[in-house]
């Protein structure tokens, strides 16, 4: 469908703003307008809705004078709060009069969540298969059917004919779908686009918010929060919060926000998938059991709650559990892209690469406009194209014009980590251990994530199979790459001997001090920065430092500071303590236990015996790196002179003098 050809294409100028006016008059207005056409009508419950105002569009839909018009608008709060069969009641008369009305639309899509799959399609392919249309509307409904579909690239050519339209619900649902399609940038510019035409659209607040967690989380809760300040009760925000939550590992806050969903849209297969998610998260077989019962029981065809155990438990690094839930999940739905795209990307982790092709390629087939899926698909063919060498345990995949030189040091290097890990951890890793080293920077990120650009990493690992730069990948002296391979080895040792359990502060904290123990030049190259961080009290400490590692904006001073923590907790208690301390996360253990078992102490203790051994060592450098006593501007020698000499020990002061002095 990638060259669509669009029956019959009319110019929007007219129509278009006609609509756009209409929409907006029935926006500014709290109820029905004397003389209002009924699709006006429909289309102020509709705004009303996307403002999240519920209460406001019940009372607009009950107003509304004909029968047919008051039964779809009446059906789309219906819709909006779950109570999907009262809207079915009232949509089927009217999509049986009309079979390409937004009536069969909606209907069609309520199908679709209940496991009506036939049925659905043979609703939707009309909607998808019109080529008249007269006006925006026309164009969101074929999009909305060419999605239901998944016809994406149908829909993505529908919101393009209506791209310049400034209604709020078109560029927040074009929005969506660039975000489903993994293109964040493109989404933020339609949903500011939303937001410009309707500045309280709830959700393209929210879609904006999604769009932006990862590279700008500060502006992601910005737009949560004015989501929340218009619309405190609506359910998507609450689906949102609860997904954030999760993933950062707040699984009290994630459980009150499915309650708060409960209350507003009680039983839809979205909470039920992120409760299952919970429950794995924390070792409750019961609940995952109830959870995916009660999603049998909306749609017995969805893959969704096998699909979010598996992105839990690849959050928790149990990677052969991740694969083995998007198994049982695409067994239960064959032609769901999605959950054979999971699938794909979790065998990939566990080093089956035949097994993620063959997922990959069901993916493709069922899906043939997936970035991500082509993405794998392209790095699994130029793996195919490397050097394989095995040396013992160990299978290294080196790019042919990197193999002849890099072979002949990552070999040795590697069996050297392996040796020295086996007798200082006292534990032997289930292998063989797998290891790819790309050439392309990208290459590497899509192994990892499926998805271009990772900024900032230079290796991964996933227990048994490890992903990392070349030196190729990066600028000249950028990097060691000699200091990732061996960072990642020790991974393999953590994660393994933990039962992939271990916290991520603690993993990549010994990685990191295995770095400075095997050469003092490696792993502590932000020593100053930290000693910065230190003077300006914004280190964190052993307490805060987990949460520490959930936040971007702190994750390099994150791992320089665990690696601190493991070297004081190793200098005061020996290598035998942190062998304890990861079998004790293996039993399953919690912070306070596992302290308690590998050092003797609580956690408070070992705060405050951590805070000596920073000051201790970081001190005179954080006071030399303090901010200095007074501002001068840099071409005040003589006050520069005068803030050097009140301030001898202050590194900046000094540096500032000597700087306007040459």
């Amino acid at each position: 469908m990638s060259n669509v050809t669009f029956g019959k294409r009319i110019s929007l100028v007219g129509c278009a703003w006609v609509l756009a006016a209409v929409a907006v008059t029935a926006q500014s207005t709290g109820g029905r307008a004397g003389g209002q056409s009924e699709a006006a009508a429909v289309q102020q419950v509709r705004v009303a809705l996307g403002r999240g105002q519920v209460a406001l569009a019940r009372r607009q839909a009950e107003a509304i004078a004909g029968a047919a018009a008051r039964d779809l608008a009446t059906s789309l709060v219906d819709i909006f709060e779950g109570r999907d069969d009262q809207a079915r009641l009232k949509l089927e008369p009217l999509a049986r009069v009309n079979i390409t009305g937004d009536a069969a639309l909606e209907l069609g899509l309520i199908e679709l969540r209940h496991g009506e799959r036939a049925q659905a399609m043979q609703r939707l392919n009309p909607l998808a298969s019109v080529r008249t249309f007269q006006g925006p509307d026309d164009y969101l409904r074929l999009a909305r059917a060419a999605i239901g579909i998944r016809e994406y690239l149908l829909a993505g050519d529908a919101y393009a004919e209506v791209a310049k339209v400034p209604r709020a619900d078109i560029q927040a649902a074009r929005g969506d779908l660039f975000l489903l399609r993994h293109k964040p940038g493109f989404a933020v510019t339609d949903y500011r686009a939303a937001l410009a035409a309707d500045p309280l659209w709830v959700p393209a607040m929210l879609g904006m918010a999604r769009a932006l967690a990862v590279e700008a989380p500060e502006d992601a809760e910005a737009a949560i929060a004015a989501a929340e300040k218009q619309a405190p009760d609506h359910p998507d925000l609450w689906m949102l919060k609860a997904t954030l939550a999760i993933e950062r590992e707040d699984r009290e806050t994630a459980a009150s926000a499915l309650d708060r969903v409960a209350k507003v849209r009680p039983g839809t297969v979205d909470e039920a998938a992120l409760r299952a998610s919970l429950a794995l998260a924390a070792g409750h077989r019961p609940g995952v059991d109830a959870a995916l019962a009660h999603i049998r029981s909306v749609d017995p065809l969805s893959a969704l709650g096998f699909r979010r155990l598996g992105e839990q438990a690849a959050r928790d690094y149990r990677f052969d559990d991740a694969a083995a839930f998007a198994k049982q999940g695409a067994a239960l739905d064959p032609d769901d892209p999605y959950v054979h795209f999971d699938l794909g990307l979790y065998l990939m982790r566990t080093g089956d690469e035949a097994g993620a092709r063959a997922a990959l390629d069901r993916s493709w087939d069922l899906d043939d406009s997936a970035p991500v899926t082509k993405n794998l698909l392209d790095v699994l063919d130029r793996i195919a194209a490397f050097e394989v060498v095995t040396a013992g345990d160990l299978i290294f995949k080196f790019a042919k014009e990197d193999a002849a030189v890099l072979r002949a040091y990552a070999i040795p290097l590697a069996d050297e980590a392996m040796k020295t890990f086996t007798t200082r951890y006292g534990f032997t890793p289930t292998g063989p251990i797998l290891i790819e080293v790309f050439p392309r920077h990208d290459d590497f990120a899509v192994r990892t994530m499926g998805l271009p650009g990772l900024v900032g990493a230079l290796g991964a690992c996933f227990g048994r199979v490890i992903a990392m730069d070349s030196p190729r990948a990066r600028p000249q002296g950028e990097f060691s790459w000699q200091a990732t391979l061996w960072h990642e080895i020790a991974h393999v040792y953590t994660l393994q001997m933990s039962n992939y359990r271990v916290p991520r502060w603690l993993t990549e904290g010994v990685s990191v001090y295995e770095e400075y123990r095997r050469r003092p030049a490696w792993g502590r190259e932000l020593s100053i920065e930290f000693a910065a961080a230190l003077a300006r009290g914004e280190t964190f400490g052993v307490q805060k430092l987990p949460d520490a590692f959930k936040r971007p904006e702190s994750l390099a001073l994150a791992y320089f500071e665990a690696s601190l923590l493991v070297e004081h907790l190793v200098e005061r208690s020996g290598d035998a303590a942190l062998r304890t301390l990861l079998r004790a996360y293996a039993d399953g253990a919690k912070d306070a236990d596992a302290f308690s078992r590998a050092f003797g102490r609580t956690v408070e203790e070992v705060e405050a015996s951590f805070k000596a051994f920073v000051d201790g060592k970081f001190g005179a450098l954080s006071r030399a790196m303090a901010a200095p006593p007074a501002r001068v501007a840099p071409d005040d020698l003589p006050g520069l002179r005068a803030r050097a000499a009140k301030a001898p020990g202050n590194f900046v002061s000094q540096h500032a003098l000597g700087v306007a002095l040459l």
